[in-house]
């Protein structure tokens, strides 16, 4: 094996294992993210607090409702 082959075979080899560490930490990064933003997971008012949805200052007056 001449000098050239096992330099050419060294940047292989570490472009590969570089390349294999990259991809891990942005696999990971992004499963971080994901199961984070499972957890603050916010919910609106509405979904937790069923007589929001009753009351009369929940939604907007209607433009037929409106007296001219």
């Amino acid at each position: 094996m001449s000098l050239l082959e096992f330099f050419l075979l060294s940047l292989i080899k570490v472009a590969v294992v570089t390349v294999a560490l990259l991809m891990g930490v942005a696999y990971t990064v992004l499963l971080e993210r994901k199961l984070v933003g499972r957890i603050q997971n916010r919910w609106d008012q509405a979904a937790w607090a069923p007589s929001a949805c009753y009351s009369r200052w929940s939604t907007a007056p209607s433009p037929s409702s409106r007296k001219t």
